[in-house]
This record gives C-alpha cells, sequence and structure tokens, in this order.
C-alpha cells in the first residue's frame, strides 16, 4: 500500500494523470486519493505569501557582533507566485555591479505543516536548505538551515521573514532569538505604480 501510494504521488510530480499508469486493482482507496488531492492544493498560508507579490526595492544593512550597522547595499527583488500559487519565487540582485544575486523560494508544505525555502545564489554552487514554522498564521516565519563554510564545515543559519504592513516586509539573516549578533538585514519596499497627472478639460475662452 505504502509503494502504491508513492507510485501515485511522483506521477503527480511528473505530471502523470492520476491512476491512469494503474490497474484497478492497485488503486487506492477514495478517501486516500481525497487526501493525496488536498495535500496538493494551495491553501490560507499560500494565499497570505501570495500578498507579497509585486516588484521591491531593498535596502541590505549588514551589523557586526558589537552591533554597529556597517556597510548599506541598495538593490531590487522580484516576487511571484508559480505553479499554481503553490510557491513564492524571489529573484533579487544589488544595484552594486558584482554585488549579490539569486533566488530564493519559499513554500508551505500542507503535509508536514511547515514553511520550507531553498535558496540559491551567484556566489556560491550548492543551494541552503531551511525550514521552520510561524507562530502568527505566516506574518512572521522563522526558518533554521545549514550552509557550509570554503572548508565544507557546516554552519547554523537563521532566517527571520516579517511583515512590517502591507507593502513592506523584513528579513534577517543571522542574528539570535533577541535580533542581535553579527546579521544582516534587509528591508523590502514594495514599488507603487506611477500615477499619471489626471488631464484637465480645456477651458473655454470667456464670451463664446
Amino acid at each position: 500500500m505504502r509503494r502504491t501510494f508513492l507510485s501515485l504521488v511522483l506521477a503527480q510530480c511528473f505530471a502523470a494523470p492520476l491512476c491512469a499508469q494503474f490497474t484497478p486493482s492497485q488503486k487506492l482507496p477514495q478517501e486516500r486519493l481525497d487526501a493525496l488531492q488536498r495535500m496538493s492544493m494551495p491553501g490560507t498560508e499560500h494565499s497570505r505569501l501570495a500578498r507579497r507579490e509585486g516588484a521591491y526595492t531593498t535596502i541590505t544593512r549588514h551589523f557586526a557582533a558589537a552591533g554597529a550597522a556597517g556597510s548599506e547595499l541598495t538593490g531590487k527583488a522580484d516576487l511571484k507566485m508559480i505553479l499554481g500559487g503553490r510557491f513564492l519565487q524571489e529573484d533579487y540582485r544589488s544595484d552594486k555591479v558584482g554585488g549579490a544575486e539569486g533566488m530564493r523560494l519559499l513554500a508551505y508544505d500542507g503535509t508536514l505543516k511547515q514553511y520550507q525555502c531553498a535558496w540559491a545564489n551567484a556566489g556560491a554552487t550548492g543551494l541552503v536548505r531551511l525550514e521552520g514554522s510561524s507562530p502568527d498564521g505566516g506574518a512572521t516565519v522563522l526558518l533554521n538551515g545549514t550552509l557550509h563554510d570554503a572548508d565544507g564545515e557546516p554552519l547554523s543559519l537563521r532566517f527571520l521573514i516579517r511583515e512590517i504592513d502591507a507593502d513592506r516586509f523584513l528579513a534577517v539573516l543571522g542574528g539570535d532569538e533577541q535580533g542581535q549578533g553579527p546579521r544582516q538585514e534587509i528591508v523590502y519596499t514594495r514599488l507603487k505604480p506611477a500615477v499619471k497627472p489626471t488631464e484637465k478639460p480645456a477651458e473655454k475662452p470667456i464670451g463664446k
């Protein structure tokens, strides 16, 4: 039974019609099929992620262990939901020539009830993977994972994402539970569409 269930999941992942590859004797009970269908559909957590879709400007600040802010860099980021509203994809880049550039995928796994993040950047050839949870329905997401230094030694990574308001959110890489220690803070501000000036109607000449 477990093997058949795994086969169905793999068939779904590779876009094969559900159960099309199996004989009637191999098919799962309808309640299991319904559970599989629910597992694959976006939920309220995904709707919350979709609120962040849009184009943003970013300000990145680096903090040393002593807490004093160091360099400040500006950049841009584009966020959009992909694959039927299941994943939030972020493409980011620094305004500085040769600066940071990369992509992040943020997801909510409805089966495991946890947030997951995969992160790739132009400064490495490996993926950073993180997972975590939210204490407030998705407004704040705390993820933990591991990256590796130049010698291949594992380093723990803490990644916090917190909504500031409808058009701004904060991402913090590193730091501790009190928000202190060496860290990188990125403030995202949504770009608003330019408002076109309202054209005034032409004035009629006096006396006509």
